[in-house]
């Protein structure tokens, strides 16, 4: 008989057990430390003394007498200086802008049947035209024409606290 070998199977090691170590906690980092915060003074503690006068003009601060920028002295200088510029050139800015208001279409009309012009351009030119009339319109009627809210309307009927005078009469 043929002995059989017994099959012996090693068994495995033992697992080693790992024991975690504790991990140092990470440290705050810090960008910058604050300043120590100041004590603030209370109404109650504030001492009763006066500052001393200071000499006047010496960083005083506030309104004092004769201070600033006198009355007109600035429209004065702003109007010679418009004045001046209105005598060389001849016209105002208002007149100038009134007198872009008052051109008239009449000269590319002409170029156009004179055949200087193209429909198109002729078109492109008219559009500016009408462009610089509005701006001039704009620019020029504070000038001319006050506010509503600058003038006061009287059409010569009672207002509502008179009406309601009247009513009780």
């Amino acid at each position: 008989m043929v002995a059989k070998k017994k099959v012996v199977r090693k068994k495995a090691a033992p697992k080693k057990r790992v024991i975690a170590k504790k991990r140092a906690a990470p440290k705050k980092k810090v960008a910058f430390k604050q300043p120590p915060r100041r004590k603030i003074k209370r109404p109650d503690r504030v001492s009763k003394k006066k500052a001393a006068p200071r000499a006047s003009g010496v960083g005083s601060g506030g309104k004092r007498k004769n201070s600033g920028r006198k009355v007109g002295a600035a429209t004065q200088r702003t109007r010679e200086a418009a004045n001046k510029l209105a005598a060389e050139a001849g016209i105002t800015p208002l007149e100038h802008m009134l007198g872009v208001l008052n051109e008239s279409p009449d000269d590319l009309r002409q170029q156009l049947a004179d055949n200087k012009i193209s429909e198109a351009e002729y078109l492109i030119l008219l559009k500016g035209m009408i462009q610089r009339k509005d701006w001039a319109a704009q620019q020029a009627a504070p000038y001319i024409h006050p506010r509503l809210s600058s003038i006061e309307h009287d059409d010569g009927k009672d207002r509502h606290e008179e009406f309601l005078d009247n009513l009780d009469d």
